[in-house]
């Protein structure tokens, strides 16, 4: 029953009828729970316990009883049948007619029956949610991280082709370096910093307006960016000789963009015109970004032109910690170690650079730069090792000996055999090896390192010339200091105040990196620079230029310009400025008030021409007219601006200027082409002096004497490319008679003559019959080498002893055997170069000798196409 038994026996029957009508009866459940001992025997009887019973009564079991005894009728089963079916709704787990009607029911209940699949659905799902919201954000993390590896890796190849790019640039092969920028991927080739090089490199090339048009598009483009500054600045430069007003308002719009990040300065300093100035740029921006690589990359190459040694070894050693596997920071840190004496740490820095670098990279010169700090060590076996190594990496069509490392070991068979080798290749690999015969020299007594030669062997050749530059080192040291000039020193001129010299560098460094060294190897162009003489400090005046005059008042720089096809005068001020081109010519002369340029113009209008140049629209006024046989690209005028002097073919001459009278006249021993000389007064107006730069017989230095017409010859024992700069005081001296890097400075004393100070001075026939005796002893001692003979036969014909000079030239014709000896090429030079009427005895015998050779040998004599 559903009610309480005992309740139902002792109430009366309308009670009864009440209860059932009026009471609901206890929930199954409820009444199990409160049955007390009977409802375990229940349970047990069930094999359960009382509380598993009530949980399984609670609810759909309890339903069902429930609805068939509610007191509603509406609401009870309409039939047992319907009864009947509910209870089976209940074993097949099927929603109950007796449960509530809610959605929710019924969805448990399809959940409950269908509990396998949907259990195995919601294990899958919840772990599928567990993984999106693992793996979403994982994968926008790698992905993120990819993104970013990916942009250091482009970064390091866009550094890595800048690298290679402003390597090119530097040397000046703008044509490599443009061709390289064109074949970059687009992407690279977008980036600002390489539309800017492209433009460069066609300004270098001649091209102004494509590089006009992608410099515009830059500033543009790149607005308020440090490309478009630099880009205006390239700009003003283009606009300079052509449109002043253009020129003026893009210098103002480049120095409107002012540096503020570290790329910015780093910007900034590539394009600085000092050493100094890219310093400070370089370390403004390492302030702002300590890890910036190019900046430190930059800045350890300009610690090295400005040998800051150690400063150089401190960013080196940051540049290998930023980056462990670049040989570079290694390479510049050896250089730098090698270079404060610590030997042993660079040959460590050394070897781990040539570990990382790849063969097909600068490998060759880390073997190079080892060898230099084997030398320092006096490891002459394990230097020439190295430069053997070197050199079968680099693999160049003609390739040089170590003769330093060669000389220290005593190897001289090896270079006598080295250089019949290359004396047979052509004219310029013998030229280039007599050349690094005397440097050989010269670096072994600079480093203080033993020099020596045997008796048997020092008239020989190449040893004859080793020999020679040791005597000149000597005899510099005696009367001389030597002054090094960062980057080698063309043509120079001395300031009025004697303070500074203005040149145009050999050898420009360039803080681009892309040599090793840090000073490139060529470069087509020369950048004019001032040096201060007591501090060392450089500034520049010009990117590229010759020729370079101070103006008596000290304001002005004036130089020739070939950057194009055509010469042109350029004045600049040495304050700050920009340079003006004032008209097509070379060669500039300043006139006394520093108002007026003498110059020489083109060939096809020749003669030397005057300009003002405090009148911008001024046009070159015509002083002298040109004259046959008259050289006057080799022109120069006396301080007084009274005299002219110039070479007219086997001739110095001078002249009143301008009118053209004839004041004295010199003759030279053997023809010089006019690039083959340099001629400029002494500060005393009353000497000339000629600086020759024949390749095959050399003169030294030539003081000509304008008031008694005489001849003195001074360092006769001098290379041929002998270069000297006077202070405009005379007081002292710049000569450089051996390499452009090797300038020496003389005190002079204006009391004494220059004869003394220079000596011993030889006159003309005192100087041949010296070069005659040298060459007597050199064919003494070896008389197999037929160039020997060629050049003594020069000293003869100077000497007017023509029979000897033919009994010389016949014993060459006999001597060469071969097509390929080294004799042939001084024969076709002498040859050409004495074709003047004044020499026709001379123009003879080398035809007479030429057509002989031409004969037996016509490959050797085939004019190139």
């Amino acid at each position: 029953s559903p009610f309480d038994a005992t309740t139902l026996r002792r109430a009366a029957m309308g009670e009864i009828q009440r209860i059932i009508r009026e009471e609901e009866p206890l929930r199954p459940s409820t009444r199990i729970s409160a049955m007390g001992s009977a409802a375990k025997d229940i349970a047990a009887r069930r094999g359960t316990n009382v509380v598993e019973l009530a949980k399984r009564l609670n609810r759909e079991l309890e339903w069902i009883p429930m609805m068939a005894m509610r007191k509603d009728r509406t609401r009870r089963y309409k039939s047992a049948s319907e009864f009947g079916d509910d209870i089976g709704n209940y074993l097949s787990d099927r929603p109950l007619l007796a449960g509530p009607e809610s959605a929710v029911y019924r969805f448990r209940k399809a959940l409950h029956k269908h509990r396998v699949p949907v259990l195995a659905f919601s294990t899958v799902a919840v772990i599928l949610i567990v993984s999106l919201s693992v793996g979403i954000p994982l994968f926008w993390s790698v992905r993120t991280a990819n993104n970013a590896l990916a942009q250091i890796r482009f970064q390091e190849e866009v550094d890595r082709q800048l690298d290679s790019v402003r390597g090119a640039y530097a040397e000046g092969r703008y044509e490599e370096a443009l061709d390289d920028v064109n074949a970059l991927p687009e992407a690279m080739q977008a980036l600002g910093i390489f539309c800017l090089t492209r433009a460069q490199c066609n300004v270098k090339l001649g091209k102004f307006k494509p590089a006009e048009d992608e410099l515009i598009r830059l500033t543009q483009t790149q607005a308020k960016s440090q490309i478009a500054g630099i880009a205006h600045s390239w700009l003003a430069w283009i606009y300079l000789a052509t449109d002043p007003g253009k020129a003026s308002k893009h210098k103002q719009l480049a120095e409107s963009v002012p540096p503020k990040t570290a790329e910015d300065f780093y910007l900034r300093g590539m394009m600085a015109t000092s050493a100094e100035e890219a310093l400070k740029r370089l370390s403004d921006a390492l302030v702002l970004e300590s890890t910036h690589f190019l900046a430190r990359k930059a800045r350890t190459f300009v610690n090295y032109s400005l040998k800051a040694y150690q400063d150089m070894e401190e960013d080196a050693g940051f540049l290998c910690g930023l980056r462990q596997k670049d040989y570079l920071g290694y390479a510049l840190r050896g250089i730098a170690r090698r270079e404060i004496g610590q030997f042993a740490l660079a040959l460590k820095d050394h070897d781990q650079a040539i570990a990382l670098c790849s063969p097909d990279g600068e490998r060759a010169r880390i073997y190079r730069q080892r060898r230099d700090t084997h030398m320092r060590m006096g490891h002459y076996k394990e230097a020439l090792e190295d430069s053997l190594m070197a050199a079968a990496l680099e693999n160049e069509e003609v390739s040089y000996p170590d003769l330093p490392a060669l000389m220290a070991l005593g190897q001289y068979d090896t270079i006598e055999a080295e250089y019949k080798r290359l004396a047979k290749l052509g004219e310029i690999p013998a030229r280039d090896f007599k050349t690094r015969a005397e440097q050989c020299a010269f670096e072994l007594l600079r480093a203080g390192q033993p020099f020596t030669l045997p008796p048997d062997i020092v008239s020989r050749s190449p040893f004859y010339f080793m020999a020679q530059a040791a005597e000149l080192y000597g005899r510099l040291t005696e009367k001389a200091k030597p002054l090094r000039i960062p980057g080698g020193l063309w043509q120079g001129d001395w300031s009025p105040d004697g303070h500074t010299i203005v040149y145009g560098q050999f050898r420009p460094f360039s803080w681009l990196p892309g040599t090793l060294e840090g000073i490139t190897a060529r470069s087509g162009t020369r950048s004019l620079e001032i040096i201060d003489l007591t501090s060392g400090k450089t500034g520049q005046i010009a990117g590229a230029g010759y020729s370079p005059a101070f103006s008596p008042d000290g304001k002005y720089v004036a130089y020739s310009d070939n950057y194009t096809d055509e010469a042109n005068i350029w004045v600049a001020p040495v304050a700050d400025g920009q340079p003006r081109k004032l008209a097509q010519g070379a060669r500039p002369n300043w006139s006394g008030d520093s108002k007026h340029l003498f110059f020489w113009a083109d060939p096809n209008v020749a003669g030397i021409y005057s300009i003002d140049i405090n009148q911008p629209d001024a046009g070159p006024v015509l002083v002298m007219e040109s004259q046959p046989g008259r050289h006057y690209a080799s022109f120069c005028i006396s301080p007084d601006e009274s005299l002219i002097a110039f070479r007219e073919r086997s001739h110095i001459l001078a002249l009143t200027f301008p009118e053209g009278n004839e004041v004295a006249r010199w003759e030279l021993p053997w023809a010089l082409q006019g690039w083959n000389m340099l001629l400029h007064w002494h500060p005393n107006g009353k000497t000339v002096v000629l600086n020759s730069s024949s390749q095959y017989n050399q003169m030294g230095m030539c003081l000509l004497n304008v008031e008694d017409a005489g001849v003195d010859h001074v360092f006769n024992i001098a290379r041929p490319w002998c270069r000297t700069i006077w202070s405009q005081d005379g007081s002292q001296l710049l000569m450089s008679p051996f390499a452009h890097e090797d300038w020496w400075l003389w005190d002079i004393d204006p009391n004494v003559p220059l004869t003394e100070t220079l000596a011993p001075a030889l006159n003309r026939e005192e100087f041949l019959t010296q070069r005659l005796t040298k060459w007597n002893h050199r064919i003494e001692a070896d008389p197999r080498y037929a160039d020997n003979y060629v050049s003594r036969a020069v000293v003869f014909m100077a000497m007017k002893d023509f029979d000897s000079a033919k009994q010389d030239l016949n014993q060459c014709a006999t001597l060469i055997t071969e097509s390929n000896d080294f004799a042939i090429n001084p024969i076709i030079y002498w040859a050409w170069m004495c074709r003047t009427p004044e020499r026709a005895t001379e123009v003879e015998l080398w035809g007479s000798l030429k057509a002989q050779l031409a004969e037996r040998f016509p490959e050797a004599f085939k004019q190139p196409d």
